[in-house]
C-alpha cells in the first residue's frame, strides 16, 4: 500500500478569505437547504514563526450554505482584536509564540488574544465563535465577518467554553467557564431561547484544571472533572508552550460532579479512578441514574501528540487518536460510578441525535480509524442504540472530519474531506440511514483543520 502525501495543507494557513460564492455540487441535494458552519484554525503561522501548538492558532469560520440545489461557500479569519493588535505593530504578542519577555507581561497583566478557533454558538439569531480560554466573539452569520467580542451584558466574567448544550424542552442553551485564581472556580451559565444570560451556579473546584465539555439531561448538567491540573505559576512565567504547563495527576482521581437544574444549590460530586475526557456523545435518564456517552482516554497525552500539526503521519500510529466510546452510569442515590466501552475502536468527535423518543438517542456518529497494512484509514462511523456498527471508509490519503448532523424529515451528515493526493476539501453529505454519500461538495481550496460546526435550517 502505498503511503499518500502528508496532509500539509490541512495545517497550513488559509490561503483565500472570501465571501459567499458559489461552488460545484456532484449529487442530490435537493431536501438540503440551511448553512453549515465551521470554526477551527485559520493561521497556523506569521511573522515567520508557527504555533508551538493547534490550540493557539487563530481561528477561522467556513461556512457553506445550501439553497434549492445550488451551493455557496464563503470562508474568513476571525480578526480578534489581539490579532489586529499583532498585525499593526507586525509581531507576535498575544500568544507563546511571542518573545518572552511580551508573553510573560501579557500572562501576567492581561492580553492573551481571544483566538476563538474552536466552536460556533447560533443563540437568539446571531453566531458566536468560541474558544474555551475566552468569551464569546460574534460573527456575521451572512458575511462571516467578525463583529467582536461580547460578555453577554457582562454576565460572562472569566471564560466561556467551546461547547455548549442546548435542552430542547427547556428552550435553552447551557455552557460554563472558569476562572482561575486563589480558589479556582466553575460557573454555570443558562442561555433561554428568550430573554438575558445569566448564572445558575458556581461551583469551588480543589485544582485550577483543563476541562474542555460537560453534557446535559433532561434535568441534570454533568461534569467529569479530569486531573489535568493547570501549573498556573509556571503559566504565568510563560517559559513553555501551554501544553507543557499541564500535568496529569492520576492520584487525585476524576472528580463528577452534578447539578441539578432545578435546584442548582444542591450539587452532588464524588471522586471515581482518573481518566480523561475531551468530547461528550450525550446523556439520558432512567432509573434514577444518569448514563453517560463519551470518549474515554487514560490520561491527557493526546494534548502533546496533537503538537503544531506537523507531525501527523500516516505511519506513526501511536501518535494518532486512541479515545474509546464509552458508556458511564451514575447511579444518583449510592453516588457510583461505572464505565465500560461501547465499542473498542479508536474514534472522538462523537455526535448523538438531538431527536430523542423519552429523553434517549438512537445513533451516535463518530469520525474513527484502524490502521490498515500498517498505514492510517478514516472512517465515519455510527453506531445505533441495538449495538449495529457501521462505517463508511474514506480513501487512502483522505481525513474526515467531525460529522455534523443535518436533523429533518430526512437525517444527513456533513463531514468536510480533507484529501492529502490533491491537497483540496470537499464537504460529504451522507443520508444517516442509508449511509450513502449523497453528494460531494468541491471547496475552492484546502480547508485547514476545523474542530466543531453547527447545522442552521433556512428560515
Amino acid at each position: 500500500m502505498k503511503t499518500p502525501p502528508q496532509p500539509i495543507g490541512l495545517f497550513s494557513n488559509l490561503q483565500h478569505e472570501h465571501g459567499f460564492e458559489s461552488i460545484p455540487v456532484t449529487g442530490d441535494i435537493a431536501d438540503v437547504n440551511g448553512t453549515l458552519y465551521l470554526n477551527g484554525c485559520g493561521i497556523f503561522e506569521q511573522f515567520g514563526q508557527r504555533y508551538d501548538h493547534i490550540f493557539e492558532c487563530d481561528g477561522a469560520i467556513t461556512a457553506v450554505r445550501f439553497d434549492n440545489g445550488k451551493v455557496y461557500s464563503a470562508s474568513k479569519i476571525i480578526k480578534s482584536e489581539g490579532l489586529l493588535e499583532e498585525r499593526k505593530v507586525g509581531r507576535h504578542l498575544g500568544s507563546f509564540a511571542a518573545a518572552w519577555p511580551t508573553r510573560f507581561k501579557r500572562m501576567l497583566f492581561g492580553g492573551r488574544k481571544n483566538t476563538s478557533n474552536t466552536n460556533v454558538m447560533p443563540w437568539q439569531g446571531k453566531l458566536y465563535a468560541l474558544n474555551e480560554a475566552g468569551k464569546p466573539v460574534e460573527i456575521d452569520p451572512d458575511t462571516l465577518n467578525t463583529v467582536g467580542e461580547t460578555s453577554f451584558q457582562s454576565t460572562i466574567k472569566g471564560s466561556f467554553s467551546a461547547h455548549p448544550h442546548r435542552i430542547e424542552s427547556r428552550k435553552s442553551l447551557f455552557n460554563y467557564g472558569l476562572t482561575y485564581g486563589k480558589q479556582t472556580k466553575l460557573t454555570v451559565y443558562q442561555l433561554p431561547d428568550v430573554g438575558d444570560a445569566s448564572v445558575l451556579c458556581e461551583i469551588p473546584l480543589a485544582h485550577p484544571v483543563m476541562l474542555h465539555d460537560f453534557i446535559v439531561t433532561e434535568n441534570h448538567l454533568i461534569f467529569f472533572i479530569p486531573p489535568a491540573k493547570v501549573r498556573v505559576f509556571r503559566m504565568l512565567l510563560a517559559l513553555k508552550p501551554f501544553q507543557k504547563n499541564i500535568a496529569w495527576s492520576p492520584e487525585a482521581g476524576t472528580e463528577i460532579i452534578i447539578v441539578p437544574i432545578d435546584q442548582p444549590k444542591n450539587i452532588k460530586r464524588f471522586h471515581t479512578d482518573s481518566f480523561m475526557v475531551f468530547h461528550f456523545a450525550g446523556a439520558f435518564e432512567q432509573d434514577n441514574r444518569l448514563f453517560v456517552d463519551y470518549v474515554w482516554y487514560p490520561d491527557s497525552a493526546l494534548l502533546g501528540a496533537l503538537g503544531d500539526g506537523t507531525k501527523v503521519s500516516w505511519n506513526e500510529l501511536d501518535s494518532q487518536v486512541h479515545g474509546k466510546l464509552h458508556r458511564g452510569v451514575i447511579d444518583l442515590e449510592s453516588l457510583h460510578f461505572e464505565s465500560s466501552p461501547l465499542w473498542d475502536g479508536n474514534c472522538e468527535y462523537p455526535q448523538a441525535s438531538t431527536k430523542r423518543v423519552a429523553g434517549r438517542y438512537n445513533d451516535i456518529w463518530m469520525q474513527s480509524n484502524e490502521e490498515i497494512h500498517g498505514q492510517l484509514i478514516f472512517r465515519l462511523s455510527k453506531l445505533s442504540s441495538d449495538g449495529q456498527l457501521k462505517h463508511i471508509p474514506m480513501d487512502i490519503g483522505q481525513i474526515c472530519l467531525e460529522p455534523v448532523l443535518i436533523e429533518g424529515e430526512q437525517n444527513y451528515i456533513a463531514s468536510m474531506v480533507f484529501d492529502s493526493n490533491t491537497q483540496h476539501s470537499q464537504l460529504f453529505i451522507i443520508n444517516s440511514d442509508t449511509l450513502e454519500v449523497t453528494a460531494k461538495i468541491q471547496m475552492k481550496q484546502a480547508i485547514p483543520l476545523t474542530f466543531h460546526g453547527c447545522w442552521i435550517d433556512s428560515q
